[in-house]
């Protein structure tokens, strides 16, 4: 082989060097988020792992908030997990929903994106509530009238 084809072989190499690193960059990137997304929902997947608020809770890892949805005829907790991992960059939280006898009726891995869910539990239809509230509904007895303030009420607390 002559200088001038060592040359080119050379010149060749760094070429495809060139266009080679960016494609390895992206594709380790994009395997990365793939991961994560995939790691995310795992996380956050109740199968296998609960069907009521009492497995849901005895997880141990508590939502970062709570809401009544009051909706069709009937009241639903809606149990919002944190965004605690890392890695992942879902576009809202992931939640569960439980009927009034505590049992799990739908969930998503990432509210933000799953419009399936926003439509089936609208935030309008929404008020706040409370981890004690779930609770009261792991043990048993469903949390109580509501209040103006959307706080859970004892009976006679009712205002009248």
């Amino acid at each position: 082989m002559t200088a001038s084809n060592e040359c080119r072989s050379a010149s060749k190499v760094a070429s495809l060097g060139r266009v080679a690193w960016p494609l390895v960059f992206v594709s380790l990137l994009a395997t990365g988020y793939i991961a994560a997304e995939i790691c995310w929902t795992r996380i956050n997947s109740p199968v296998g792992r609960f069907t009521t608020v009492a497995g849901y809770l005895a997880q141990g890892r508590m939502p970062s908030r709570v809401e009544l949805c009051s909706i069709r005829g009937g009241d639903f907790w809606v149990a919002y997990a944190p965004m605690n991992y890392g890695l992942a960059l879902p576009s809202g939280p992931a939640a569960y929903v439980f009927d009034d006898q505590g049992r799990l009726v739908d969930w998503s891995a990432d509210t933000g994106d799953d419009s399936r869910f926003t439509f089936n539990w609208p935030s309008k239809a929404m008020t706040p509530g409370s981890i004690e509230d779930l609770n009261r509904l792991a043990a048993g007895s469903a949390p109580g009238p509501r209040g103006d303030a959307g706080r859970s009420v004892a009976p006679d607390e009712v205002p009248r």
